[in-house]
């Protein structure tokens, strides 16, 4: 069994092909490229953690669990800002656990946002960040690795974004923290 982090994938969001110029003329090529670079790498004995952002169910639901449906590996999302699904929903279409806000994991932490503030942040994500903060602390984590961004940087000392539009649409192998 092997552990693997992504995340943004957007699953039926059209408009993140435009948003993150994504390289892709539609949202099935952008399904199928995700699918198959997925399964390239995963296989059904592994874990991948979904760090935000699967789809939004809302739009749609449909659509994220026929692509669920096709992935490989035993999947665990931590929520992002687009997954305002019920937690049910989740369980039920291919979700194996689901958490709100973040996982810490070997001395790691596993959230959907970075920890560095941002100009765009709200007071419920900045709040969330605290929190974050006061968990890397309190948990005495060595690593993050989170997404959100859908920018640069992918990688530092201590943190590393797993969103798929850094990583050319593959998943990252996690790494323990050391």
């Amino acid at each position: 069994m092997v552990i693997w982090l992504t995340a943004d994938l957007h699953i039926g969001h059209h408009n993140i092909i435009r948003y993150c110029e994504r390289p892709f003329k539609d949202l099935n090529s952008m399904h199928e490229t995700i699918i198959e670079r997925w399964n390239e790498y995963i296989s059904e004995e592994d874990v991948v953690y979904i760090l935000g952002d699967l789809g939004f169910v809302k739009r749609s639901g449909n659509v994220i669990s026929e692509v669920v449906e096709r992935l490989n590996g035993r999947k665990i999302l931590i929520r992002g800002n687009h997954d305002k699904g019920e937690k049910n929903w989740y369980l039920e279409n291919g979700i194996d656990e689901i958490f709100d806000h973040y996982l810490t994991m070997e001395g790691s932490l596993l959230s959907h946002y970075p920890l560095e503030l941002d100009i765009h942040d709200g007071k419920k994500v900045i709040k969330i960040k605290e929190i974050l903060s006061e968990v890397y602390k309190r948990d005495k984590c060595k690593f993050h690795y989170y997404a959100h961004t859908h920018r640069i940087p992918v990688e530092g000392e201590n943190f590393m974004n797993v969103g798929v539009d850094l990583h050319d649409y593959y998943p990252v192998r996690y790494l323990k923290a050391k």
